[in-house]
């Protein structure tokens, strides 16, 4: 690129714009591209009574879930540290991949 060439903010700014106007609008996807419908797949209830150990499975029902190991841990010499770990668990589409 030249040295001597300089881009003035309304022109980097203009130009941006006009790279803009040609793109669609991004559609809202929901988390992990997920839309809010998930025929085939059982739907989230308030009030479900959870049992353990059984519901520390998948639950094949459910089109997501996660499950997080958390901790706090100390060095020899005291000092704090966190850690955690999460497990995403995504289904197929029900009955197959299509």
């Amino acid at each position: 690129m030249n040295a001597d060439f300089m881009l003035s903010r309304r022109a980097f700014a203009g130009g941006l714009m006009l790279f803009g106007l040609g793109c669609k609008p991004a559609l809202a996807q929901g988390f992990a591209g997920l839309s809010e419908r998930a025929p085939g797949y059982a739907t989230v209830t308030p009030g479900r009574v959870f049992s353990f150990p059984a519901d520390h499975g998948p639950h094949p029902e459910y089109r997501i879930e996660w499950w997080y190991v958390t901790a706090n841990l100390f060095d020899k010499d005291g000092i704090a540290y966190g850690a955690q770990w999460t497990l995403f668990r995504a289904a197929m589409p029900p009955g197959g991949a299509r």
